[in-house]
């Protein structure tokens, strides 16, 4: 399992990263751009302002399936989905007593990227 961990600071409306000498170019401004979007779109809004209030304290672990094209991105380890919820464009968003732990994209490989 190929497990990428990524920790920031959110501090005056920014997110900084620490050891950003590791970190893709591009690509974690890409995650959090998202990440933000998807908040926007979801139904429960108050597991996502827990979320933001605690971004943090958060590191972002990821996993690629090949075989099933999905990526998962958790932000808590070893947590448990207790409940989720699908959004209209195949994202799964995972929680554990309301608070958001994870989301699941599908069809990973078949969506647009950044230029």
């Amino acid at each position: 399992m190929n497990v990428k961990t990524v920790k920031a600071v959110y501090e005056n409306g920014e997110i900084k990263f620490l050891d950003d000498k590791n970190l893709p170019e591009g690509k974690i401004t890409i995650l959090i751009t998202f990440l933000e979007e998807l908040s926007e779109k979801a139904e429960n809004k108050n597991a996502w302002k827990r979320f933001w209030d605690k971004w943090e304290k958060i590191s972002v672990r990821s996993n690629y399936d090949k075989e099933a094209d999905v990526l998962y991105l958790n932000f808590k380890k070893s947590a448990r989905a207790d409940d989720s919820e699908l959004t209209d464009d195949d994202i799964i968003i995972r929680y554990e007593k309301g608070e958001v732990i994870g989301i699941t994209i599908l069809h990973a490989s078949q969506r647009k990227t950044a230029d």
